[in-house]
């Protein structure tokens, strides 16, 4: 016998009806040689962020690799999207022009493959760059509506000596495009308990402009390479580091995580270690905890 509809079981849908979609995580590859084919690396992606391309001042597109290994690509269950990189120099800036000839490009170099979006990977930027809103609006307006448009930049710090964006950089070009990839590593800490403070701010961020911008998407990259730099100590910019930043938040401070809307992407693929795939195992298993949904 059916049991009858009361507002409990109501509730109860209502409630877990935004976890409708499991938790997604991916990790960025130079070369498609380079991704796993045994997914050795205990998780099963569900996006790929491969280099493919870098534009010129001009907006002229140079890709990286054959498309015959992109389309390779093609019958997996994960997304593809194109990593695209510039580096501006002093002083540099972006035209519309530029925009609407590397939107043609890479429509040309992408639309016959596999690939969901653009991923723009222009360094350095600031965020209060004049031109860069136009520059990503007319681009997002000539690319094909099956790419998606996308920018990495730093991440977000109302105060920081390191390479950071402020909120409100942020939020504006988040408003143009259709999602950002927040590079949550080179922050500059010295200490493991400021970065655990950055972390945990970034992630409340990324849930928050999440809800209020469904149609958005964040990526949040979690450091997974072991070169120390000035701006990167990897013995506490690591994996391990966002578990704890994230058991350390309430549930409502995830939510958007466990649908799918903040998306966790391992920076880099290719540099993931022993140790790393052994954090991975307990990265699952907090998001298997904490999303009514499971594991993907």
């Amino acid at each position: 016998m059916r049991p009858p509809f009361n507002r409990f079981t109501l509730w109860f849908l209502l409630f877990f009806s935004q976890f409708s979609q499991a938790y997604e995580l991916g990790a960025w590859y130079k070369r498609v040689p380079e991704i796993p084919r045994a997914l050795n690396t205990r998780y099963e992606p569900s996006f790929l962020i491969l280099k493919t391309g870098i534009f010129s001042k001009s907006g002229n597109l140079k890709t990286v690799g054959e498309a015959s290994q992109w389309k390779s690509l093609c019958d997996k269950d994960y997304r593809l999207i194109a990593w695209v990189t510039h580096r501006l120099g002093k002083k540099d800036s972006l035209s519309v022009t530029a925009a609407e000839l590397l939107g043609n490009d890479l429509n040309k170099a992408l639309t016959k493959s596999c690939f969901s979006a653009v991923e723009l990977d222009i360094e350095p930027l600031t965020g209060n760059e004049e031109w860069l809103v136009e520059f990503l609006t007319q681009l997002k307006s000539t690319l094909s509506p099956k790419l998606k448009l996308r920018l990495a930049v730093p991440f977000i710090a109302e105060n920081s000596q390191a390479s950071s964006w402020k909120k409100a950089a942020a939020r504006k070009i988040l408003s143009a495009i259709d999602g950002l990839d927040v590079m949550l590593y080179d922050s500059g800490s010295q200490n493991s308990a400021d970065y655990l403070k950055l972390l945990t701010e970034n992630i409340r961020l990324a849930n928050q402009w999440a809800s209020e911008k469904p149609e958005k998407t964040i990526y949040l990259g979690i450091p997974a390479y072991h070169e120390r730099t000035k701006l990167h100590l990897d013995n506490f910019e690591n994996i391990a580091s966002f578990i704890q930043a994230g058991k350390s938040l309430l549930p409502n401070d995830v939510t958007k995580i466990c649908t799918g809307n903040v998306a966790l992407s391992f920076y880099a693929g290719w540099t993931l270690s022993p140790e790393d795939r052994k954090s991975i195992d307990e990265l699952k298993k907090w998001l298997s905890e904490t999303c009514p949904k499971g594991s993907p």
